[in-house]
């Protein structure tokens, strides 16, 4: 388990809750090489604070080469603020419902006809 503990039910091959059970050793590394490495590499990704493509110093080097500055600005990454909704009604929406539309397309065509034979 993500704890470091056992899984209670000691099932053989996959536990339904925690999924393939995998054996480890003593320091509770897995003992397939490709899990471990697998898992070590999902470590060190959860450890780096800023993606690979926002490092500095790869940054740095490619404003230098190139001349363009490709670190993302702060005002980017501030969440723009919601409008504040209030909950007041709007009359104008109560009107435009499915059965007003319809009912404007039916009497606009028996308008039409009722014209036409006058």
């Amino acid at each position: 388990m993500g704890n470091g503990k056992l899984c209670e039910r000691m099932d053989r091959y996959k536990c339904p809750f925690h999924g393939r059970v995998i054996a480890r050793n003593e320091r509770g590394q897995a003992e397939d090489d490709k899990i471990r490495f697998k898992e070590e590499e999902e470590e060190r990704a959860k450890k780096r604070s800023v993606p690979e493509w926002q490092d500095p110093d790869m940054l740095e080097d490619i404003r230098l080469a190139t001349g363009i500055d490709l670190r993302m600005s702060e005002a980017n990454k501030r969440k723009k603020k919601k409008k504040n909704e209030s909950n007041l009604t709007v009359i104008g929406a109560e009107e435009d419902t499915a059965r007003k539309r319809l009912e404007n397309i039916i009497f606009n065509r028996y308008d039409l006809i009722m014209r036409k034979e006058n």
